[in-house]
């Protein structure tokens, strides 16, 4: 019999869970609990090694304001459904603010960067409606082919009919697909399970501000050949107008890689132009791109009115595809560094009309480092979570320039790399913006100077 406890919730943890101590000083993680409310709950699961456990809520005795009691999403986990993208949707906008916030600042100050007392925040404009980009996994319920994403700490799908973060066009578009693939009987792929026709297997989509959809299918092959359904379901799409291209990648492996080789377009365009602020860039379905477009180019422009003055020479490491760097405008030339081959040809494709040098390369800067470039003013900086690699920050250390602005998608990682560098540099200036509403991601931006 599960023994159901009741406790105050007094904070909050990285995840945004909010947390009841114990009487034995056990914190106990409960998701979709806030601060302030008191709740009944069951311990899931309680460490071994450390006074910390996760538990679940059966009940609330004493409810938030903060709370908004009936979602805009009616499967969003943890308190409507089992999608767990948005795990913080059924806070209040002004109270997500401040657990942001405070969670960048905790960040700096766990890392030990002490002499910055309070971040300021940037609201989004819009906090719904704002995703230009979403992959979808392939699966069947109930016999019916659906698209959806993965439950909490689960490989079964919750099926995803409308989504209130994505822009309009990618709803519609995928409720075409999934339509589409039923009526021509198509299978989705399940482990274990050889279909001989081929399976599909993911779905990405991706929407420009115009409304324009690039769709990327990612299937199992036939026999190792290309499915023969491919082409006949990608002409079927030509029917929903906004869907101006078609591409399919092959996935046989056995693990939970979207893509393991390059896309091929079947017909329409392989990228769409998408704007950020005057820089114009191309994103293709299955690339990188940051989520929120207007939020990235508010944080552009924030960058270069930080900088304040028109440099010389910019670098610009994991450039994806390039907008960052281009926002400087420099006067001489830009140079940019990006894994992505796909991301390295479409920056240098867009940044052909600009009034300055530009320089793309692909680099991995886990291993390798500029060697012929001309010396920078500013470095700019928008690794993944995981940070910048040794080697990023060991060049930075030895000869880095000036000026350094630092994205961040994850404030820890950047609190560890500022620290890692606080002999040479330090923070000038620092924000906090709200890229993603109704998700616990905050992104970090900050100036920062050699000493």
């Amino acid at each position: 019999m599960t023994n159901i406890l009741q406790g105050n919730v007094v904070d909050f943890d990285d995840d945004f869970n909010g947390i009841v101590v114990l009487d034995d000083g056990c914190k106990v993680a409960i998701p979709g609990a806030i601060v302030g409310e008191t709740v009944q709950f069951h311990i899931e699961h309680r460490s071994m090694h450390e006074p910390k456990a996760w538990g679940r809520c059966d009940g609330l005795v004493k409810t938030s304001n903060a709370r908004i009691l009936k979602t805009k999403c009616r499967t969003c986990w943890p308190t409507a459904g089992m999608c767990a993208g948005c795990p913080i949707m059924h806070i209040d906008d002004s109270t997500q603010a401040q657990m942001k916030r405070t969670a960048v600042e905790r960040a700096l100050a766990k890392a030990g960067i002490t002499y910055i007392d309070e971040v300021p925040f940037v609201r989004a404009d819009s906090v719904f409606h704002y995703r230009n980009r979403t992959d979808l996994v392939a699966s069947e319920i109930r016999g019916r082919l659906v698209l959806g994403s993965y439950k909490p700490r689960s490989h079964d799908v919750i099926e995803t009919k409308v989504c209130p973060i994505l822009r309009p066009p990618l709803n519609q578009a995928l409720a075409f697909i999934v339509s589409t693939a039923r009526k021509m009987h198509i299978f989705a792929s399940k482990p274990g399970v050889f279909f001989a026709t081929g399976a599909l297997r993911y779905v990405s989509l991706f929407a420009n501000a115009e409304g324009k959809v690039l769709v990327d299918l990612v299937v199992n092959s036939a026999y190792g050949k290309v499915p023969n359904w491919i082409r006949p379901f990608a002409n079927k799409l030509k029917e929903f107008s906004p869907i101006v291209g078609v591409s399919y990648s092959i996935n046989d492996s056995e693990n939970n890689a979207i893509r393991v080789s390059p896309s091929t377009v079947v017909w329409g365009c392989a990228a769409i132009e998408e704007r950020h602020g005057d820089v114009v860039s191309r994103f293709s379905a299955s690339g990188f791109t940051q989520l929120n477009t207007e939020m990235a180019a508010r944080i552009y422009r924030e960058a270069a009115a930080w900088y304040d003055r028109k440099p010389h020479v910019v670098w610009d490491l994991y450039c994806g595809a390039g907008a960052f760097g281009r926002t400087f405008a420099p006067s001489r030339a830009l140079y940019g560094a990006e894994f992505s081959a796909s991301a390295i040809r479409s920056a240098i494709e867009m940044s052909k009309s600009d009034d300055f040098e530009t320089h793309f390369e692909v680099m991995n800067l886990d291993s390798q480092w500029p060697m012929n470039w001309a010396t920078p003013d500013v470095i700019c900086l928008d690794p993944p979570r995981k940070g910048l690699s040794p080697n990023v920050v060991a060049h930075l250390r030895q000869d880095g320039p000036p000026t350094i602005i630092y994205m961040s998608c994850h404030p820890a990682t950047f609190a560890r790399d500022a620290v890692a560098m606080a002999d040479r540099y330090v923070i000038q200036k620092i924000a906090a913006f709200d890229m993603m509403p109704q998700t616990k991601h905050v992104e970090v931006l900050a100036l920062m100077h050699r000493n």
